[in-house]
């Protein structure tokens, strides 16, 4: 399975999933909800998808690949590279790095012209 791709999903987050995700992670930054803020005062081209969302994505491919595989996430780590945008449409997207019995996974999250905005690794290991 070494260089494999992992089946991904597409999302298409809006602005009332940003506004619940950020008010239920306690994250009050109006860069998440407020689109006159995020273009007039931080002069982004939307509101910004919520790092933390970037990130739940990517452990549930990593998940559901594991599950599939026999195995459980183990670790995972991730970091955003750029910000993604309200209405955007994304590519939850990934590839086995090593393994199994023991497996590492690179999992991204991109635009549909395969512009990175999170990238992430990941490590499962057989259950205990």
């Amino acid at each position: 399975m070494t260089g494999a791709p992992i089946k991904g999903f597409r999302v298409t987050p809006g602005p009332v999933q940003l506004f619940a995700f950020s008010a239920a992670t306690w994250n009050p930054h109006r860069v998440h909800y407020d689109a006159d803020y995020c273009r007039d005062v931080e002069e982004y081209a939307g509101v910004v998808v919520p790092g933390p969302l970037q990130g739940s994505w990517l452990l549930e491919l990593a998940e559901s690949w594991a599950r599939e595989a026999g195995l459980r996430v183990e670790s995972i780590e991730y970091r955003n590279v750029r910000p993604a945008f309200s209405g955007a449409e994304l590519v939850i997207g990934g590839r086995v790095v090593q393994g199994p019995p023991e497996a590492s996974l690179e999992l991204w999250v991109a635009s549909l012209d395969d512009e990175r905005h999170c990238v992430a690794t990941a490590r499962a290991v057989p259950p205990h």
